[in-house]
């Protein structure tokens, strides 16, 4: 019998999509979000991002993802604020870190 894995409140709520297994793959579901829908598509990885920085911002993971793209991060206010939102979007929330009690 397969388990059946429960969402956080908080994405019931919000309508958001169900949140993965670990932190790591959430970050890689924005990421490939980011991909498909703005064409942001670089070789991050959540883990990679996750054992570099430990807690993850909404900015730091706009000016990482623009950096990525080859893009500075300063000159490129509307990308990034439209970056930040996704990520607050996708974790309801300005930081994220392994050790949130949030993640199931």
């Amino acid at each position: 019998m397969r388990q059946r894995r429960t969402m956080s409140k908080r994405y019931r709520k919000s309508g958001r999509t169900t949140r993965q297994r670990t932190l790591a793959q959430d970050l890689d579901f924005l990421l490939g979000d980011l991909c498909v829908g703005l064409g942001f598509c670089n070789r991050l990885s959540g883990a990679d991002l996750l054992r570099e920085h430990g807690t993850i911002t909404d900015r730091l993971f706009a000016n990482l993802v623009l950096t990525a793209e080859g893009m500075n991060p300063l000159y490129e206010d509307n990308w990034h604020q439209q970056i930040s939102q996704k990520f607050r979007d996708r974790f309801g929330r300005e930081a994220v870190s392994d050790s949130d009690d949030e993640l199931e």
